[in-house]
């Protein structure tokens, strides 16, 4: 798979679980910590102390996702490399998890719920935003867009300087655009489906982290069986 591609799916997943979040679950926010932030700050301002623990708890998911990534991905190379494959495979197993839980108990849910809903969303954005960051592809990220934005932004005003000073559009752009512009249309689709209590839209962000595990897998035996027949 085309890794804009693996990009794209993986910034769907954490539009949808911000959407779904947002709208079910505190408000809270999954991947987007800037914005939890502003919503713990308000929270806490108008005294709803019950939306500021759910913005600390996905602070907190976020965090130890974020941690265990990185003790994974400890001396790994840049680039997708088996280690990255297996962080995203713990991220689709949180996913998993997160989309059972939500399809198997109804509103109102517990407060016990909705704590591990939120800790295994945040938990997995947390490993996606330290394994995409392994990658190194400047300016791109797929949980969080306010960088990638202002990147986009300013390149695109360098590219229409003056022809004197005209710098070329970088490579990095593309996959940026394609990131946020998944990101976008996905929370799109999870709120829509939010709207008309379309549940099953919680299998989207395992959904779409599955075919870029399978994308990566296809990929990686492509490589070994040209390999093996480069060697005939």
């Amino acid at each position: 798979m085309a890794q804009d591609a693996s990009l794209a799916l993986l910034a769907a997943a954490a539009g949808t679980l911000d959407v779904l979040g947002f709208l079910r679950l505190g408000p809270a926010l999954m991947s987007a910590m800037t914005g939890n932030g502003a919503l713990l700050g308000l929270a806490i301002g108008e005294q709803h102390f019950a939306a500021a623990l759910h913005s600390l708890a996905a602070f907190g998911g976020f965090v130890l996702g974020v941690a265990g990534g990185a003790l994974l991905l400890d001396d790994a190379g840049d680039g997708w490399s088996p280690r990255v494959t297996a962080v995203v495979s713990i991220e689709a197993v949180l996913l998993a998890a997160f989309a059972q839980l939500w399809l198997t108990t109804g509103n109102p849910r517990s407060e016990v719920v909705v704590y591990a809903l939120i800790l295994l969303a945040s938990g997995g954005m947390g490993l996606q935003s330290v394994a995409v960051r392994q990658l190194r592809i400047p300016g791109v990220t797929t949980t969080f867009f306010t960088g990638t934005l202002t990147s986009v932004v300013t390149s695109a005003m360098r590219a229409a300087e003056p022809p004197a000073t005209q710098r070329k559009l970088p490579t990095s752009i593309i996959p940026q655009v394609v990131a946020l512009t998944a990101y976008v249309g996905a929370a799109a689709v999870a709120g829509l489906a939010a709207a008309h209590g379309a549940h099953v839209v919680a299998l989207l962000p395992v959904g779409v982290v599955v075919v870029v595990l399978a994308g990566r897998a296809t990929a990686g035996f492509k490589a070994i069986s040209n390999g093996k027949n480069g060697s005939c």
